[in-house]
């Protein structure tokens, strides 16, 4: 059965972030949760966004069921390779959209926070954290959408008791 003759003509980008026990879900801009339609048998994938065509659903349900129409490409920002990482005794450098180095990091596992506005992250040193350090290196899934331009580069930073605050936007 397909109902695509249903879906009104109003299309909204929709980001695809979260898993749920019924699916990957993203929000509208009015802030309701949407589902894939399963009879649109598009693949969709988390962190992927897509056009999609909004149907809120059956009865006074507080969600939409969305018609994937096109997927939206990220365009990747060029990396410079470099072999040599411009570091100072004890500063953050990113080395990618993705990783952090630091001589101040240490092996073993830490606990990320990022700022709601993206800004700024908090790194935690913690035996149950579920991001490795080796050597002086972590990558953060996620960072790509809050760090961009040409890499490596240096980051501000400030120690602040156990922790790391580490400001990724210039």
């Amino acid at each position: 059965m397909c109902y695509f003759d249903e879906y009104p003509e109003e299309t909204e980008l929709i980001t695809f972030g979260k898993m749920e026990s019924r699916g990957i879900t993203g929000r509208a801009d009015d802030g309701i949760i949407v589902f894939v339609d399963s009879y649109s048998k598009v693949e969709v994938k988390l962190g992927e966004t897509w056009i999609c065509r909004l149907l809120r659903g059956h009865g006074l349900s507080q969600y939409y069921l969305a018609w994937p129409i096109e997927k939206i490409e990220r365009k990747q920002p060029v990396e410079e390779v470099s072999e040599e990482i411009p570091i100072e005794d004890g500063s953050f450098v990113a080395l990618g959209n993705d990783r952090i180095f630091s001589k101040k990091l240490r092996e073993g596992h830490y606990t990320a926070y990022r700022s709601l506005n993206g800004s700024w992250l908090q790194l935690i040193p913690s035996e149950n954290g579920n991001i490795g350090c080796r050597d002086n290196s972590i990558a953060i899934e996620g960072l790509d959408g809050f760090m961009s331009g040409l890499f490596p580069r240096t980051l501000e930073y400030s120690c602040r008791e156990d922790c790391f605050l580490i400001k990724l936007e210039e």
